[in-house]
């Protein structure tokens, strides 16, 4: 039985498509546990996604209404949410297999300790653009930062941030997000 369906919002622009190409495969390039993608393309855009994944479109521009449209098809235990420009390193599944006693975890996969009253993430510079964007780099610096002096890498916490993870039954009980107070209605990638 699947455990997890991918939700992803996107507006599938021009400037975001090549980004949302780039997540999806590393979604699938890295696939070991068999779960959905489900892409929500919002605002109007009708552009044909040829992606491996279910693709469905609404005229509503908004992350969030994309998102709880998304949310309706999902059969899954478990929700992932995530943008259209998020990149997965290699072995992210793997979290999934001992996950805590929560409802709610965040993927936060090279996170290092507090500098200052804010809490940092390890830089690690795969590229500027798409364009310049060396994939290969990413996957070896993701399975070699975990190593690092200092960082945890690859690890659920409770909590909220991009990507998330939701049990199912925890965002059917709040009724997901409420769109009157979508902060991404008008944003230009949501």
């Amino acid at each position: 039985m699947q455990k997890l369906t991918i939700v992803i919002p996107t507006l599938a622009s021009k400037d975001s498509l090549p980004y949302l190409e780039k997540c999806v495969q590393s979604i699938r390039d890295s696939q070991t546990i068999e779960h959905d993608i489900k892409i929500m393309v919002n605002g109007g855009n009708m552009v044909n996604l040829k992606l491996p994944a279910a693709v469905y479109y609404t005229d509503v521009q908004g992350q969030c209404n994309a998102v709880n449209q998304l949310a309706k098809m999902v059969e899954t235990e478990w929700m992932l949410v995530t943008d259209d420009d998020s990149m997965f390193p290699p072995n992210w599944e793997r979290l999934f297999e001992n996950e805590k006693e929560s409802d709610v975890l965040c993927m936060n996969s090279m996170e290092s300790g507090k500098v200052g009253s804010a809490p940092p993430f390890v830089v690690n510079n795969c590229g500027y653009d798409i364009a310049s964007f060396d994939h290969e780099k990413f996957k070896a610096d993701a399975l070699r930062i975990g190593s690092d002096e200092g960082t945890k890498a690859g690890h659920l916490e409770d909590g909220f941030s991009f990507p998330f993870a939701i049990k199912k039954k925890l965002w059917d009980t709040v009724d997901g997000y409420d769109v009157a107070y979508d902060p991404w209605g008008s944003n230009c990638d949501s």
